[in-house]
């Protein structure tokens, strides 16, 4: 087993994995140093990359799983999964028999991102949220790992053509709806393209995936970026529980003068609105608003770090952050990584957390 603790050289090389079988069918020729990858929590297909390649590239309908091959001074050789990607092919040079040509890689959450129903999907009353949210997206061809879950839809559940809510039009928008009812994270994938569908748990509650510690042997560079953001505080929140029959509108307002971001200190309204497909009372979306809102009173804490790939660690992990003499320290969640194709596969990460006040 390697430390990846210790220094190494690094090389790279692309598999090629069949979309039938899901097994690797041979290597990728052809490919450039210098591609990306980036993975953020953030956005719907959760990661995404590019390279560059010479000569002609026909993958067909496979995908492509770019390895990182590390050789340590011990002699200790190991190749670790980057992702598996989708790969779009936009533009090409030629100048007669040479050619050249980039590539855009997208995560497999990317195939039902922006899918839709072609026929209205009803799910009745009882069911299993996360079930059914893994029936989705294995119906559309993605192998899924997923927590247990007992919770069931209050009421019928519509999604695609005929629903209420556009916020589930799309096949992954209803998975990640169904699976936020049901407590749950919004799906990712991981580096062999499974879909992960977990319980959602709190940072506080999740112990760190790897740990950067200054020193000796810190695997990460001494110039770091360190934000307090409070632009995105809302000081309204609504809470909107709908169905095809009604809607529900939980509301909760922050006037306290001593909160910096109070209607009374900015002296304006900035809201946030949180979308439900199930119906409750008035009092329980109210009590929803509250609890959104106190979530609000908080300040984000971002640190930008640049450090050596840690196979360890994906975007939506926790990571340790100990830099006592930049008075930097504690447990934060890694929002965005964006790792380098090249070199020693050096990674900018986001790391971000809540601090209150």
């Amino acid at each position: 087993m390697a430390d990846w603790l210790r220094p190494f050289t690094a090389g790279y090389h692309f598999a090629r994995v069949s979309r039938e079988t899901g097994y690797e069918v041979g290597n990728v020729e052809g490919i450039k140093d210098g591609g990306s990858i980036t993975r953020n929590v953030n956005t719907a297909s959760y990661e995404s990359g590019s390279f560059s390649y010479v000569g002609t590239l026909d993958l067909g309908n496979d995908l492509v799983r770019p390895y990182l091959d590390a050789t340590f001074e011990d002699g200790t050789r190991e190749s670790v999964p980057l992702g598996t990607f989708v790969v779009s092919l936009p533009s090409s040079d030629v100048s007669g028999a040479y050619s050249e040509g980039k590539a855009d890689m997208y995560g497999r959450l990317y195939e039902v991102a922006s899918a839709r129903f072609t026929e209205p999907l009803r799910i009745a009353k009882g069911s299993n949220a996360v079930d059914v949210a893994r029936m989705i997206l294995e119906d559309a061809g993605l192998e899924v790992i997923a927590d247990d879950s007992d919770y069931t839809l209050s009421q019928d559940w519509a999604v695609g053509l005929g629903s209420s809510s556009e916020d589930n039009d799309t096949m992954l928008g209803a998975v990640n709806e169904l699976l936020g009812l049901a407590g749950f994270s919004s799906a990712k994938t991981d580096e062999y393209g499974m879909v992960l569908l977990r319980r959602y748990y709190s940072p506080s509650e999740r112990k760190p995936s790897y740990v950067f510690e200054e020193g000796r042997n810190a695997r990460f560079l001494r110039q770091v970026t360190n934000e307090r953001d409070l632009s995105d505080v809302a000081n309204v929140v609504l809470a909107v529980y709908s169905n095809q029959d009604s809607t529900i509108i939980g509301t909760a307002r922050d006037d306290d003068p001593d909160s910096p971001t109070s209607t009374v200190s900015l002296g304006w309204e900035r809201s946030a609105k949180y979308r439900y497909n199930d119906l409750v009372s008035q009092e329980e979306a109210d009590a929803k608003a509250r609890e959104l809102l106190a979530n609000q009173r908080s300040v984000i804490r971002k640190v930008t770090i640049q450090h050596v790939y840690a196979p360890s660690l994906r975007a939506g992990d926790i990571a340790g952050f100990e830099y006592p003499s930049a008075g930097i320290s504690g447990a934060f969640t890694v929002r965005t990584q964006s790792v380098t194709l090249g070199g020693a596969a050096k990674t900018k990460t986001e790391l971000k957390r809540t601090e209150r006040w």
